[in-house]
Protein backbone atom coordinates (compact mmCIF):
# COMPACT_ATOMS: atom_id res chain seq x y z
CA UNK A 1 0.00 0.00 0.00
CA UNK A 2 2.57 2.48 0.96
CA UNK A 3 4.83 1.78 -2.05
CA UNK A 4 1.93 2.36 -4.41
CA UNK A 5 1.67 5.96 -2.72
CA UNK A 6 5.27 6.32 -3.21
CA UNK A 7 4.76 5.87 -6.72
CA UNK A 8 1.68 7.84 -7.45
CA UNK A 9 3.60 10.75 -5.69
CA UNK A 10 6.63 9.98 -7.92
CA UNK A 11 4.36 10.33 -11.33
CA UNK A 12 2.56 12.99 -10.41
CA UNK A 13 6.18 14.96 -9.31
CA UNK A 14 7.48 13.21 -12.76
CA UNK A 15 4.71 14.72 -14.55
CA UNK A 16 4.85 18.34 -13.54
CA UNK A 17 8.75 18.25 -14.04
CA UNK A 18 9.39 18.87 -10.48
CA UNK A 19 12.49 16.75 -10.58
CA UNK A 20 13.71 18.03 -7.18
CA UNK A 21 11.02 17.74 -5.30
CA UNK A 22 10.70 14.13 -6.43
CA UNK A 23 13.42 13.28 -4.76
CA UNK A 24 12.57 15.32 -2.05
CA UNK A 25 9.35 13.41 -1.54
CA UNK A 26 10.98 10.10 -2.04
CA UNK A 27 13.20 10.72 0.97
CA UNK A 28 10.73 11.73 2.98
CA UNK A 29 8.04 8.55 1.99
CA UNK A 30 11.60 6.24 2.79
CA UNK A 31 11.68 8.19 5.97
CA UNK A 32 8.43 6.68 6.63
CA UNK A 33 9.15 3.06 5.72
CA UNK A 34 12.57 3.46 7.87
CA UNK A 35 10.14 4.66 11.19
CA UNK A 36 7.98 2.05 10.22
CA UNK A 37 10.36 -0.95 9.95
CA UNK A 38 12.27 0.28 13.28
CA UNK A 39 9.19 -0.09 14.81
CA UNK A 40 8.19 3.58 15.37
CA UNK A 41 4.49 3.27 14.52
CA UNK A 42 3.07 7.27 15.70
CA UNK A 43 0.12 6.87 13.56
CA UNK A 44 -2.07 8.28 16.03
CA UNK A 45 0.66 10.61 16.70
CA UNK A 46 0.94 9.43 20.14
CA UNK A 47 5.07 9.15 19.98
CA UNK A 48 7.22 11.94 20.97
CA UNK A 49 10.53 12.30 19.90
CA UNK A 50 12.77 14.47 21.86
CA UNK A 51 15.89 15.95 20.31
CA UNK A 52 18.36 13.09 21.22
CA UNK A 53 15.75 10.67 19.46
CA UNK A 54 15.83 12.68 15.86
CA UNK A 55 19.69 12.61 16.83
CA UNK A 56 19.69 9.03 16.69
CA UNK A 57 17.15 8.93 13.88
CA UNK A 58 19.20 11.01 11.37
CA UNK A 59 22.29 9.44 12.11
CA UNK A 60 20.71 6.23 11.57
CA UNK A 61 18.60 6.34 8.21
CA UNK A 62 20.47 8.86 6.46
CA UNK A 63 23.16 7.01 5.11
CA UNK A 64 20.79 4.01 3.74
CA UNK A 65 18.12 6.66 2.88
CA UNK A 66 20.96 8.11 0.35
CA UNK A 67 22.01 5.01 -0.74
CA UNK A 68 18.22 4.23 -1.85
CA UNK A 69 17.72 7.04 -3.75
CA UNK A 70 21.40 6.94 -5.42
CA UNK A 71 19.96 3.23 -6.84
CA UNK A 72 16.89 4.67 -7.81
CA UNK A 73 18.66 7.15 -9.95
CA UNK A 74 20.57 4.71 -11.46
CA UNK A 75 17.75 3.11 -12.47
CA UNK A 76 15.37 5.72 -13.97
CA UNK A 77 18.04 6.85 -16.16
Amino acid sequence: MLVVLIMRIELYILKSGAYKDMLLTLKHELMHVWLYENGHKNQNQDEVFDYEDMCELVALSNNSINRIVEKYLKNTK
